[in-house]
């Protein structure tokens, strides 16, 4: 978790209301509807992970994970929110099963081969 994470975290779960609540999933709905999710959306959406909802932490987490599924080149702002919305997450919200398929989903992304593995086979 990124140190300003480890900071504000105790903070907002000790004083967690309503108020912050819908300002977390408010901030998630603007990443989920942004085109571009750069390293700052990442980092900035991914801080509010340890007190979010079950049902909000959940689209945050198919999100990222659509997001590295879905593009062409592996996009590892995509791949570092994930991780960070991991690392923060309430032990309620993952199950081991969660985290079998993440881990199964990377390992055959990451051993799937790129156009240029196939180039240097074909020479």
């Amino acid at each position: 978790m990124r140190k300003c994470c480890r900071a504000i975290v105790p903070a907002l779960r000790s004083s967690l209301s309503l108020q912050h609540n819908t300002m977390a999933i408010e901030l998630v709905k603007a990443f989920k509807r942004d085109d571009i999710k750069d390293v700052k959306a990442v980092v900035e959406v991914g801080c509010p992970a340890p007190v979010l909802d079950k049902d909000t932490f959940n689209d945050l987490l198919k999100e990222f994970y659509s997001g590295v599924d879905h593009s062409g080149l592996l996009n590892i702002h995509q791949l570092e929110g994930l991780a960070q919305l991991i690392q923060g997450a309430r032990p309620s919200h993952l199950s081991p099963d969660d985290l079998v398929k993440i881990l199964s989903f990377l390992s055959t992304r990451f051993e799937t081969p790129t156009i240029d593995q196939h180039t240097k086979c074909i020479n």
